[in-house]
């Protein structure tokens, strides 16, 4: 295996492997090579024994970044091409088949198309990337003379600002995109027969989002709300929580993209809150994911009353009329046995709401405080848990957008009046503190 090492290659191929198996490529970085193949991975691998190339990078290269020929049983993981040679891709692939997974990569490609896949090509699996080809096809299926095309699955990507379409499949090769987003493409979102579609979004391409094919299950068709295209940021907006490298943030809007695609895809690697499902893109069931945006609104529609759960809360709507509503959103970072907070909103300041909160330590005495936005305090009561952790209390005042806080008590719920009687102090509490005095002083 070739570990740890980083080249400046000026001339032709950067790493060229041939007839090998059990290969391991880990964090090797090309910079400037020429207009061979970057990363050239020659009649590699075999059903029984895989190699890999991960934590690989190639930077200002002429020519193709990762090129595989007759490769069986490889993984390309977390791999980085910028290409800017004439016609080269990022990824092309060419008489390799079977248990190839190209996944966790970003490929850049100034002057030719993302990915290009040439002949004698089958059951390869593209996941977790992001395409930036400005002047050409993010993939381009198309290739003189070829034949034997089919089985590829592109799942969670990104295509972004083409200069031509987001697909390219004029020879109809059977093909799969799901959970991906392709949107600004000066083409076609979509361009070809036999394009399986499924819980993409494709939108605002240029020349149209389909030619030749049309939206399938669960497409959509609106802005993905990106953090920052122009600078190569992906990750999708979420007032719950957005990776921006370092740390979460919150933003003032949601991407319609979390939490739509395929249901019956695996959403695991997702951080909480992610909605039981996984999210359209390149950070799909990646610990990347933006998280989901928890809430529920409680209408009133003049025939039936609407009503939902989210997490912990549940709510009944009182005294209401037709159109109020009652909004609630869970803060995930907020919501353990000991403090829970969420925020509230209705258009109907005297509404009234019952609320049931769970997941609370069972017969304990509970805090129970709203706040408008700016901090002042509206109510304040304490309410005791049951034997299942689930407190009741009702409440109202919406004037404007508020908070509540339910925080457990550090003692229990006593009171304390303290007196002077007849020049002693006498201490009444909810639970005897004392019983009787010794003495009393009197007063002349």
């Amino acid at each position: 295996g070739l570990v740890g090492s980083e080249m400046c290659i000026r001339d032709r191929y950067g790493v060229r492997v041939r007839y090998s198996c059990s290969v391991v490529l880990d964090n090797v970085t090309v910079v400037n090579g020429g207009t061979a193949d970057i990363f050239s991975m020659e009649s590699c691998g075999s059903y029984l024994i895989p190699y890999t190339v991960k934590n690989c990078k190639v930077l200002n290269s002429d020519g193709p970044g990762y090129y595989l020929y007759f490769n069986i049983n490889a993984t390309f993981e977390n791999i980085t091409a910028e290409v800017k040679g004439t016609g080269r891709a990022g990824i092309e692939t060419a008489y390799s088949r079977a248990k190839v997974l190209i996944t966790n990569f970003t490929v850049k490609s100034l002057k030719g198309p993302g990915i290009k896949v040439r002949t004698t090509t089958w059951n390869i699996n593209f996941s977790n990337g992001i395409i930036d080809s400005p002047a050409q096809h993010g993939i381009d299926m198309y290739y003189s003379g070829a034949t034997n095309v089919y089985g590829y699955v592109f799942k969670n990507i990104v295509i972004y600002g083409c200069g031509l379409d987001g697909v390219y499949n004029p020879l109809g090769w059977l093909i799969t995109i799901k959970d991906s987003i392709i949107c600004n493409c000066a083409g076609y979102g979509l361009n070809g027969t036999n394009i399986t579609s499924k819980y993409n979004n494709i939108w605002n391409n240029t020349l149209g989002n389909y030619n030749g094919t049309s939206a399938g299950e669960g497409d959509i068709s609106v802005d993905p709300l990106f953090a920052d295209p122009a600078n190569g940021d992906f990750h999708l907006k979420s007032k719950a929580g957005r990776w921006n490298g370092t740390a979460w943030v919150y933003d003032d809007v949601t991407s319609p993209c979390i939490d739509a695609g395929d249901p019956t895809d695996d959403y695991s690697n997702e951080p909480e809150p992610n909605g039981g499902r996984i999210n359209m893109g390149a950070y799909g069931n990646t610990a990347e994911a933006s998280k989901t945006y928890e809430y529920y609104k409680l209408w009133y529609n003049g025939s039936v009353e609407k009503a939902g759960k989210v997490g912990n809360f549940t709510a009944t709507l009182i005294g209401y009329g037709t159109g109020d509503y009652y909004f609630l959103h869970r803060l995930w970072e907020y919501d353990n046995a000991t403090y829970k907070k969420f925020n509230e909103e209705s258009n109907n300041a005297s509404l009234q709401v019952k609320v049931v909160v769970c997941g609370l330590e069972p017969s304990a005495s509970y805090d129970v405080k709203g706040y408008w936005t700016n901090g002042s305090l509206i109510f304040s009561k304490v309410v005791n848990s049951n034997a299942t952790g689930c407190l009741c209390y009702y409440t109202t005042n919406f004037a404007d957008e508020r908070y509540t806080i339910i925080e457990k008590r550090t003692q229990a719920n006593w009171f304390i009046v303290v007196g002077i009687i007849g020049g002693a102090i006498a201490v009444i509490a909810g639970k005897p503190i004392i019983k009787r005095f010794r003495r009393w002083i009197r007063r002349a």
